[in-house]
């Protein structure tokens, strides 16, 4: 007879026992009036447990949403965004592939839909994803990230002219707002920076801000060990970005690549 899983396996953890702010009991009454309540109650709502960082609780939400309004784009970019958060890389996959067909314009949806693709490693479907971006208007800022991740897809899938092109955009007076991490990486796949200096730049993560820079340039640098495959520092710097987001940062998507890859 085959094995058996267990409870403990299957079931989903169960909920946060804090207590929750007064925002989330008033988006509630809010709901409790209405008939037939706005699916943008529900988004609202997801919003609000995430400034606890209430994730499961969030995802609830966002699929309470769905159930009233099962074509709204929005509410799957979301739900993807927030399975992300707490590594479930495969169903923000799905999410995000849905919100690509009923949003195909927006931007920040084909980016992350080829990030999850990427994490999984169906790196074809990533290149395409990314490609889509090329094609969409954005900032500058966003424009940098997307470098970023175009120069590492595409070394992986050995399209060496592309991924140089990718990051042809990117020098040392390019404005990256808050993309400054993926900057540095940038530039650092150009020969300016050494991965080591560009880990030594990262502040003690004693706070999420500077968890999830630490964790997002990491990660980058993971990456770019795994392309050069020198595996022992690929592990040794995936081991640094868990570690770097085990206490602040563990919400941000490189903390789910590195237990992915782990």
């Amino acid at each position: 007879m085959s094995e058996l899983s267990t409870k403990a396996e299957q079931l989903l953890p169960v909920k946060s026992s804090i207590a929750y702010d007064a925002k989330i009991a008033a988006i509630d009454a809010e709901i409790a009036a209405m008939p037939d309540p706005s699916p943008d109650l529900w988004l609202k709502k997801s919003q609000a447990f995430v400034s606890q960082r209430l994730i499961r609780e969030a995802i609830e939400a966002l699929s309470r949403g769905i159930s009233i309004d099962p074509f709204n784009g929005i509410l799957y970019r979301w739900r993807a965004h927030r399975y992300l958060n707490v590594g479930e890389i495969a169903e923000a996959c799905a999410d995000f592939t849905v919100a690509q067909r009923l949003i195909p314009e927006n931007w920040s949806v084909n980016y992350h839909l080829a990030l999850t693709r990427l994490l999984l490693g169906e790196y074809d479907l990533a290149y395409f994803a990314y490609k889509r971006c090329w094609e969409l208007p954005t900032t500058s800022a966003r424009q940098v990230a997307l470098s970023n991740w175009t120069w590492i897809c595409c070394k992986l899938l050995g399209r060496d002219d592309e991924a140089e092109k990718a990051i042809s955009y990117v020098d040392e007076n390019t404005e990256a707002g808050g993309n400054i991490g993926y900057k540095h990486l940038c530039l650092m796949y150009k020969g300016k920076y050494t991965p080591e200096e560009i880990l030594a730049m990262e502040k003690e993560p004693n706070n999420q801000e500077d968890a999830i820079s630490a964790m997002t340039q990491g990660f980058g640098v993971a990456m770019y060990y795994k392309i050069m495959k020198d595996e022992a520092n690929y592990q040794k710097t995936l081991d640094y970005v868990l570690d770097c987001g085990k206490e602040y940062g563990w919400t941000c998507f490189g903390y789910a690549g590195a237990r992915a890859a782990k």
